[in-house]
């Protein structure tokens, strides 16, 4: 009889945070802060892995004791923690950007653009024409904030990290065959932390998986070795 391959010892832990590391009242329970903690005794790096904004990841990251780089922005940006400092970046390329801009531009929706400089988040976005109560809350909560002219948000203007909608899911169904013509990815919830769908659109490659597995092979980690919670990534633990 065939023997199955015994499992190589885990290295690496990647969680991400939504829906999994937090529980529905967005907090971090007691027995799950106590089983990373123990992950950690047992010589396993933990990092997080998520869509978030560094502004609303990083109280976490310290709350868990990550002392490796975080995963952030959907795999668009790994930051040091916790000194800020950039690991990796992949960028969606501004002319695919604007892109995609245009075609949310097309629906009335209000685009959502993200950068980071200089260990700060900047947030860009069109004239207020666009604007609703759930982009007006998000927009609010963001550090740095600037508007441009439509025509000019992408276009001659530094690759940014990522585009995200805010808006019903509905809008982003007719949206998105367009947008997947597009050389780019993207990813959809349908019901996000702002009270509507959410789209985020970026580089072709970008994902939380292709974040971790770039983490992981900086470490000289396989990701044989690595178990993901909360994301799908091509390796993957049971």
């Amino acid at each position: 009889m065939h023997q199955p391959q015994p499992l190589e010892p885990l290295k690496m832990l990647a969680i991400d945070i939504d829906g999994t590391l937090l529980n529905p009242q967005k907090q971090i329970t007691a027995r799950t802060r106590e089983a990373i903690q123990a992950a950690r005794q047992a010589g396993l790096v933990v990092t997080l892995a998520t869509a978030r904004r560094h502004i609303n990841t990083r109280g976490i990251a310290s709350t868990l004791g990550v002392d490796i780089p975080i995963i952030l922005y959907d795999g668009a940006l790994i930051l040091e923690h916790p000194n800020g400092h950039v690991f990796h970046t992949l960028m969606l390329q501004a002319e695919i950007a604007q892109q995609a801009l245009d075609i949310l531009v097309q629906h009335r929706v209000q685009p959502v653009i993200h950068h980071y400089y200089a260990l700060e988040e900047e947030t860009w976005t069109g004239l207020e024409e666009f604007d609703t109560p759930s982009v007006t809350n998000y927009l609010t909560s963001s550090q740095t904030l600037r508007r441009f002219p439509y025509a000019s948000c992408c276009l001659g203007q530094p690759d940014p990290l990522r585009i995200v909608a805010f808006t019903s899911e509905e809008v982003v169904q007719a949206i998105l065959p367009t947008i997947s013509a597009l050389n780019c990815a993207w990813n959809m919830t349908p019901l996000g932390s702002y009270h509507t769908a959410e789209l985020s659109i970026m580089h072709a490659r970008c994902s939380k998986a292709s974040g971790v597995q770039t983490l992981a092979d900086s470490l000289g980690i396989p990701m044989s070795q690595v178990m993901a919670i909360g994301m799908a990534i091509t390796t993957l633990r049971c």
